[in-house]
């Protein structure tokens, strides 16, 4: 495992830099596609839930309109893992690079694809990338320069371990946002249920209501679910009173960072943008102590 100097060092090559925007680009992609399914999820909603009236094709349009709505629910559902699942492999290869980790993805095969992904994201906007290589966090718009900053200094076998403090501290104030909303939505949801079987809807109109909730909510529900067992566990492992000789645990805290990372809960992006400053100088109070 590197030391603080060599993580600062490598976190800042050019590659390293690379890698972490592209990262960041397809979190932010998959937040779009997130966004969408939300819409999506709402617009089925409303066409489902809307009372029945005694004009039959209205009827029969609004139905076809929900079930629409939930394909392309789904659609966007599956495109928007696959961004999520490329932006957690390119951080964790950044992180298992920056901290001298044994890479899970070091084969030739994945090397190229993963350059690929890379090169995508680096060259769609070209000047706002470099932008972001140039910036730091705190700056406007925030960077992906110095992406692990330390306010002190701290025992060469503790370094890893403060950049695995500011990620699981940093992915706890990112993801608050979305799991209250997902919470709200899902709970709106389930009472507009029960008032729609409360007030007699048909049998048909029932169902269609039911497979709209399944098909917006089941997935962002279980991710939920998955992320908040994570987190326990998380909690639990990283707390590290002997860093002498304590590299598996290390590695093992590092393991459990990654798959929490490749569960589709995400951040809202415009929120980071604004508050990233202000959690950039808490986090540096904190971690003075």
């Amino acid at each position: 495992m590197r030391n603080q100097e060599e993580i600062i060092k490598e976190e800042n090559e050019q590659a390293a830099l690379e890698c972490q925007y592209a990262a960041r680009y397809y979190f932010n992609t998959a937040e779009k596609y997130f966004t969408g399914v939300l819409l999506f999820s709402i617009i089925s909603l409303v066409t489902a839930f809307v009372p029945s009236a005694n004009n039959a094709t209205l009827n029969s349009t609004l139905q076809i309109l929900s079930i629409i709505s939930d394909v392309v629910v789904m659609l966007l559902t599956l495109v928007m893992h696959k961004a999520v699942n490329k932006a957690a492999t390119l951080r964790n290869h950044f992180d298992r690079v920056v901290f001298d980790l044994r890479d899970n993805n070091s084969s030739e095969d994945m090397h190229r694809i993963m350059c690929e992904w890379i090169y995508t994201a680096t060259h769609k906007k070209p000047e706002f990338s470099e932008l972001q290589m140039q910036n730091t966090g705190s700056a406007t718009p925030p960077g992906v320069r110095d992406w692990y900053e330390f306010s002190k200094t701290f025992p060469d076998s503790e370094a890893v371990h403060e950049c695995q403090r500011q990620n699981v501290w940093w992915d706890k104030k990112q993801s608050k946002g979305r799991l209250m909303v997902l919470i709200i939505l899902m709970i709106i949801a389930i009472a507009l249920l029960i008032i729609y079987a409360y007030n007699g809807a048909s049998i048909i109109k029932f169902l269609v209501c039911v497979i709209s909730i399944l098909v917006s909510f089941f997935d962002p529900i279980k991710n939920c679910c998955d992320y908040i067992a994570q987190s326990y566990i998380l909690d639990g492992a990283s707390i590290i009173t002997d860093y002498d000789g304590n590299q598996q645990q290390i590695t093992r805290v590092q393991e459990l960072i990654e798959n929490r990372r490749e569960i589709p809960v995400l951040g809202i992006n415009r929120i980071h943008a604004r508050s990233s400053k202000q959690l950039s100088e808490q986090y540096e109070k904190i971690s003075k102590g």
